[in-house]
């Protein structure tokens, strides 16, 4: 018991700042965890907790609550200025009924409590091509590319504009990407009075993920290092490309505020 206060009070001292990394997948957030988990003397990284809670129950079974388990990684010893893990932060995804059961203003004052004073949110603007590559990742089972891999032809899938899914939700496309943009509304509005950063995938990961990782950075207050990303983009290709029922999908979105989303 007096060790388990020792080490309390030592990560209490040690650690600087919590920070959670909010996103909703497929949109770059791998690939700038990497370059952060690389500052292995400054940052402890967690990733997605949630998501290896999802997929081994088991081995949190001993705990009272969900979010024991940020506390229980983050006193892990050696102590790191900083610590940080990531949510993905929808209904359909880590914080539903499911899983966390929780809404979002409830997991962020969990963070709060937590000492969570930072906060990170990656939205990737192109809600359509987010769906696409989760799709493409489960059914082609490539869920990331390394840099240097050799060039591969589009995987293409049937969308079910009726009938799609998204984490634990199955509704129609236009409901999905009417929720994507809601989520995202309110994050912005639940997090107005906090320390955040807003990164987008187009602006500050697409071309170049040093610039993410550069104003993570600066809002974290570690110098940056020369640290090259390890992954590329895992469809470089149009939205026509990825779709076999593309002229089906066009229709759908055709006259609807996501249609430019078929072709950007």
């Amino acid at each position: 018991m007096k060790l388990l206060r020792v080490n309390t009070l030592l990560r209490r001292l040690v650690t600087r700042s919590s920070v959670c990394m909010f996103h909703l997948g497929r949109c770059g957030s791998t690939v700038l965890a990497s370059l952060l988990s690389e500052h292995r003397v400054l940052i402890r990284w967690s990733g997605e907790i949630f998501e290896s809670m999802r997929q081994n129950p088991s081995r949190f079974s001993h705990l009272s609550s969900p979010f024991e388990a940020i506390s229980e990684r983050r006193n892990r010893f050696p102590p790191r200025p900083v610590y940080g893990l990531e949510i993905k932060f929808s209904r359909s995804r880590h914080l539903a009924p499911e899983l966390l059961n929780t809404n979002l203003k409830s997991c962020i004052d969990e963070l709060r409590t937590l000492e969570f004073t930072k906060f990170i949110v990656l939205r990737r603007r192109n809600y359509l091509r987010q769906l696409l590559s989760s799709w493409i990742a489960w059914r082609s089972k490539i869920f990331h590319q390394p840099r240097n891999a050799p060039g591969h032809a589009p995987f293409k899938v049937t969308v079910n504009p009726a009938r799609c899914n998204r984490g634990f939700w199955i509704k129609s496309l236009i409901e999905h990407l009417n929720d994507i943009d809601a989520e995202y509304q309110e994050i912005y509005k639940e997090l107005a009075q906090d320390r955040i950063l807003k990164l987008e995938y187009e602006d500050d990961i697409l071309e170049n993920p040093r610039i993410a990782y550069e104003k993570t950075c600066e809002f974290l207050d570690i110098r940056p290092h020369g640290f090259a990303p390890d992954l590329a983009r895992t469809n470089p290709f149009r939205v026509a490309d990825m779709i076999a029922n593309f002229q089906e999908i066009e229709k759908c979105l055709s006259g609807t505020r996501f249609a430019w989303m078929l072709y950007d």
